[in-house]
């Protein structure tokens, strides 16, 4: 597949993608085929987003429109994405000013015209079977969401070299399940409460039907785990979602591209209390924008406050991080209007005391936006 490459300030085609091997399944092919988008968000990439854009390009799947999104890029990205939408008519080129993965990610889903959605990150690669055997997964189940394992690329520092490892991220009572299978939304929250796992919690190895897609968008502007915080509200949408256990997806985890999308850096000596804000807020966007349907919101936000409080439970002292979480988990009950008797019915009693501290503390609310407040110091 033909490509652009930029490295050293000089433009050049690179002749092939990078993809990799996996078990492969028979399928009828389909009749009425659902077009796709697929949205990219690409920010200071050059160097290696050519790799990415020509495995979709090698999808078997054609049914498919490319949205590259352009973050504001410093670098040669937004020319990259340029260069594939004039010699490819599937690909638009959107460039915007820089706000981060989420406001990339969303600025991209405003445009789609696809049934059905997928979300790429700029340094990883799809295999070009990927798209289709979800698309027949989704199909052929009727579900609105379909989801693909992961393979992880990675650089063994104690070996010198760079290995790759199929990753089974789903819970351990699925996996005598055949290749593509589906499960009850109601059945994995109960399993797994809310699992931190690539296989449920990653956006960019799913296709979900854009009606659904587009009910939550993506509000955790730290760029920090704002998968979790969309996936998790756009699952409390549906009834049922569909597994395929082959690994589609590989993430590469090698250092060398990672820091290109993704830094914690800038915030220097405080970036644990950044990073464990953005965990909390992730987890209390779903309380925002999660089903309102009572029924269903019962068991997220159930789901939601135990996560919480479990992890506020694992701090020894108030320290803080503790503090952090107090101020944050305040205004987040007081916004979302939980009723913390009922969702506390059922937990571990320590649980209930946790809360108590929360509710009875003098530190004001914070919504996990902007600086943190100098007063949790």
């Amino acid at each position: 597949m033909e490509g652009y490459r930029c490295s050293d300030g000089k433009m050049t085609l690179c002749a092939k993608s990078e993809v990799f091997a996996c078990t492969l399944y028979k399928e009828e092919p389909l009749k009425n085929k659902p077009f796709l988008s697929i949205v990219i968000s690409a920010y200071n990439c050059e160097d290696f987003f050519a790799r990415t854009v020509d495995a979709v390009l090698l999808s078997t799947y054609k049914d498919t429109e490319i949205i590259l999104v352009d973050d504001g890029s410093i670098d040669k990205t937004g020319k990259v994405c340029d260069w594939y939408a004039d010699r490819y008519e599937k690909i638009t080129s959107l460039h915007i000013e820089h706000g981060g993965l989420c406001k990339a990610r969303n600025a991209g889903m405003d445009i789609i015209k696809g049934e059905f959605l997928a979300l790429l990150d700029s340094d990883d690669v799809v295999h070009p079977l990927m798209y289709q055997r979800l698309i027949e997964a989704a199909i052929g189940t009727n579900s609105d969401i379909a989801i693909a394992q992961t393979c992880i690329l990675k650089y063994e520092e104690k070996e010198k070299c760079i290995k790759q490892s199929r990753c089974m991220f789903l819970n351990e009572s699925y996996a005598s399940k055949p290749t593509v299978f589906s499960v009850q939304y109601s059945e994995v929250i109960k399993k797994n409460g809310d699992p931190d796992d690539l296989y449920f919690d990653a956006v960019w190895n799913k296709i979900i039907r854009t009606k659904i897609a587009k009910k939550v968008h993506f509000i955790n502007e730290s760029a920090l785990y704002e998968d979790i915080a969309y996936t998790m509200s756009v699952y409390s949408y549906l009834d049922k979602m569909t597994y395929v256990k082959n690994a589609y997806y590989q993430w590469d985890c090698r250092r060398r591209i990672t820091t290109g999308t993704l830094s914690t850096t800038k915030y220097g000596d405080d970036k644990y209390y950044h990073v464990w804000r953005a965990w909390i807020l992730a987890r209390c966007c779903v309380l925002v924008q999660g089903n309102p349907d009572s029924l269903v919101a019962k068991v997220y936000q159930k789901c939601v406050v135990n996560k919480l409080l479990t992890f506020f439970l694992n701090t020894p002292e108030l320290n803080k991080l503790d503090k952090l979480f107090i101020v944050m988990m305040k205004y987040y009950v007081r916004v979302c209007n939980l009723d913390m008797e009922k969702i506390l019915d059922g937990l571990e009693p320590v649980l209930h005391d946790k809360w108590l501290i929360v509710k009875n503390s003098p530190l004001h609310e914070y919504d996990g936006a902007g600086e943190i407040p100098k007063e949790i110091d």
